[in-house]
């Protein structure tokens, strides 16, 4: 053979190995990246598996200048929210829920918060129509918690690594303080106790996978092209993989499935992450018969038992997912008693997952939503579940937020609604927040604001006590016990009235003697003005309001004519007194009557008149 066609042909055969080499690089690259070359069985795995990602994309997806701003920077809040509860009948009859008195109820909070030095203030009044029923201020300064309630001086804080000793001194288990420790910090991140690793999540497909594969032949498994589908609402177009079997089949398979589930360490291993939490923060007891893992497995165990009982027919069922663009939007699940859709949206932060089942021609739907728009500067989280029979909504929780960053200020929206057989309550809140560089009028612990908790003696402790019970009682004396006992009832959380009708307050005869006694030495007539300035001290830290009366001289000028205080055991009002004071120095050339009534259940002073004298 010439050396020419030789050399020719070992050419040719080097150019059809490396077009062959090519061509074969193309096509691993087209399986490994596109759907070319996949079979249907292939395929469907592949896009049912990426149903298993959502919650995690849905907890994952965050906006990092909103987080960014919160965690690293020091801002102030303005926080507003209200309430507003409609009764079935109401809503039926479209009548006003003004008249529920519930609804004249506004929170206000104002915050301090520098979270890169452990720092948080906060400011919270709930105000009944435009007054003020409760007030308290919550700080923290690194590991100290302090609490200080309307009418008292000082803060009484406790170190929230010591809170064996405060259990002792409040008589509070230590358990309900850790729980409050870590309701105010919110240091749990749920995301973090179910998060998996890539590692994990290619054993648990390749798992879960291999047993679809030995259980099911590859004639079950077909497509669909160019499907129209629905997913949130919205028309489009995808491809559809499905695999189709009889009932036994079917069920045969989803035993092995969950067999395999009752046993897989990495799924048992999140569980026990959860639990370990729950216990650090004593939120479950290490005494309970059985733990979350047992639990776990015994409920799964329990539904495998179910299937088995009921594992006989012939009927079809059918399992379809469909893609579009390389992504999981849509999976059905087609049975003879129910379907079940799961939407994914949002490129797979978002999902709806609806359960219909028709029984003895009834129609019951279940639906669940998560859905996250987070961006950069705007996060909008919707969680909600809905009970919808026969298209009557029997329950409905949905809770939505959003907040929106623009000039380094934070504009946010919260809403939380719960509604049962047409019982409906919402809480609404509107939220400012504004990045600053220095807090003005910061407030800071020191030895003149605050005392802590383990220093107080008994008495000091009952006072604390009993100006809670005060609050507590400004509030629920604005609210009807029966209104509110109805409301709770057909909200479905109560069974029986738990608000009862406000009864006196029970006061010793030493109490009564020791409170009174400090006020009648003012009773009297021709009163100087040095001397009311010495009661309204004395009566500093028990002032709930004060009014000031004037009357009109014949010349036409207006001239003090009497001050009523109203007395109320530890209870403050700095700005009534402030003006009681300016009052009196006006008129300080002037002498005074002072006279006291009495409440008639504790018989304690409750009111003190303050007249400018009167030559008869």
């Amino acid at each position: 053979m010439p050396k020419k066609r030789k050399k020719a042909i070992i050419i040719s055969i080097v150019v059809l190995l490396i077009l062959l080499l090519i061509l074969g690089g193309v096509c691993v690259y087209l399986y490994l990246t596109t759907d070319a070359f996949k079979s249907n069985r292939t395929l469907f795995e592949k896009y049912l598996a990426q149903n298993f990602n959502v919650i995690q994309n849905f907890m994952q997806n965050k906006s990092s200048n909103i987080d960014n701003l919160l965690d690293n920077s020091k801002y102030t809040s303005n926080l507003t929210g209200n309430i507003n509860y409609a009764s079935a009948s109401e809503q039926e009859n479209n009548e006003e829920t003004s008249g529920n008195l519930i609804n004249n109820l506004e929170l206000n909070m104002n915050s301090q918060v520098d979270k890169v030095n452990q720092y948080d203030y906060k400011d919270i009044r709930l105000s009944y129509e435009t007054e003020n029923v409760a007030r308290a201020e919550y700080i923290k300064e690194n590991n100290l918690l302090g609490i200080r309630l309307d009418g008292i001086k000082q803060f009484v804080t406790i170190d929230n690594q010591h809170l064996d000793t405060v259990s002792n001194t409040l008589n509070v288990s230590e358990d309900t303080l850790n729980q409050l420790s870590l309701l105010l910090s919110g240091e749990i991140d749920i995301s973090e106790l179910i998060n998996f690793t890539d590692e994990e999540k290619e054993i648990l497909a390749e798992r879960y996978m291999n047993i679809i594969d030995e259980e099911t032949d590859q004639q079950s498994f077909n497509r669909v092209n160019k499907q129209a589908i629905e997913v949130n609402g919205v028309q489009m177009t995808a491809n559809g993989y499905y695999i189709e079997t009889t009932k036994e089949a079917f069920n045969n398979v989803l035993i092995k499935l969950l067999e395999q589930l009752v046993n897989d360490e990495i799924i048992l291993g999140k569980i026990d992450n959860i639990e370990n939490k729950l216990l650090e923060y004593n939120l479950i007891s290490s005494s309970e018969d059985t733990d979350l893992r047992n639990q776990f497995v015994e409920y799964v165990n329990n539904y495998i038992t179910e299937i088995r009982n009921t594992n006989i027919g012939n009927e079809t069922h059918r399992i379809t997912v469909y893609e579009s663009d390389g992504q999981t939007v849509k999976t059905v699940i087609e049975t003879q008693e129910n379907t079940i859709n799961v939407d994914i949206y949002n490129n797979g932060t978002s999902v709806i997952l609806q359960n219909s089942k028709i029984d003895n021609k009834n129609q019951t739907k279940n639906l669940i939503k998560l859905e996250n728009n987070s961006q950069e500067n705007m996060q909008n989280v919707i969680m909600q579940y809905e009970k919808v029979e026969n298209d009557v909504v029997k329950n409905n929780i949905q809770f939505e937020t959003k907040k929106e960053l623009k000039d380094g200020q934070i504009e946010g929206n919260a809403a939380l609604t719960y509604e049962i057989d047409g019982n409906k309550i919402e809480l609404g809140a509107t939220e400012f927040i504004q990045q600053v560089n220095e807090f003005e009028d910061k407030m800071e612990l020191n030895e003149e604001n605050n005392v802590s908790l383990t220093d107080l003696g008994e008495e000091q402790i009952n006072i604390l006590i009993e100006n809670v019970n005060n609050q507590i009682n400004n509030v629920t004396s604005k609210i009807d016990s029966n209104e509110l006992n109805t409301m709770l009832k057909e909200l479905g959380f109560i069974k029986e009235d738990i608000f009862k009708e406000q009864e006196p307050i029970q006061v010793t005869e030493v109490e009564r003697n020791r409170f009174n006694s400090q006020l009648v030495f003012f009773i009297g007539e021709k009163q100087k003005s040095d001397n009311i300035n010495l009661l309204l001290n004395t009566i500093a830290s028990n002032l709930e309001d004060a009014t000031i009366e004037n009357t009109t001289t014949d010349r036409g000028e207006e001239k003090l004519s009497q001050v009523v205080l109203t007395i109320k055991r530890n209870t403050q009002n700095d700005e009534k007194l402030q003006e009681v004071r300016n009052a009196i120095e006006e008129n300080k050339g002037e002498e005074f009557d002072v006279e006291m009534s009495y409440d008639e259940g504790t018989l304690l002073i409750n009111r003190i008149f303050i007249k400018v004298h009167q030559e008869e």
